[in-house]
């Protein structure tokens, strides 16, 4: 079955996206497309229309000067959230679960999987 390309015009929505779920009922593969526009960007969150481009994708990393002259300030008291995930720390969480189940894998004896598991569950980490 050809893979169906899925464009998400304005924003990253995976509830309540229809486009998505006729896609995904198909059984195909979706492709998902997003071009970035920054210059959309500026327009759908206002708060971060005076950023800097290079500042814009990742507020929190900008100086604090930055962020000042900008008129963004960053937290619950602010215009604009803080991360909600630090991404670094929950990617060597779940390496460290996929380490963990592989060595759990390898005791599993060669009889009790399928000839599609044998090689047992692949990680590029």
């Amino acid at each position: 079955m050809s893979p169906i390309l899925l464009w998400f015009r304005q924003d990253l929505r995976l509830q309540d996206n229809r486009a998505l779920e006729a896609a995904l009922a198909r059984g195909a593969p979706v492709v998902p497309v997003y071009i970035l526009d920054e210059a959309g960007e500026r327009r759908w969150v206002p708060e971060l229309a005076r950023l800097p481009a290079e500042q814009v994708h990742a507020p929190w990393e900008a100086p604090a000067a930055v962020l000042a002259n900008a008129g963004v300030r960053l937290g619950p008291e602010g215009n604009y959230p803080r991360p909600i995930v630090d991404h670094d720390a929950a990617r060597e969480e779940a390496l460290a679960a996929w380490r963990q189940m592989r060595a759990v894998w390898a005791k599993v004896p060669l009889a009790g999987r399928n000839a599609a598991d044998a090689r047992g569950p692949r990680a590029s980490g």
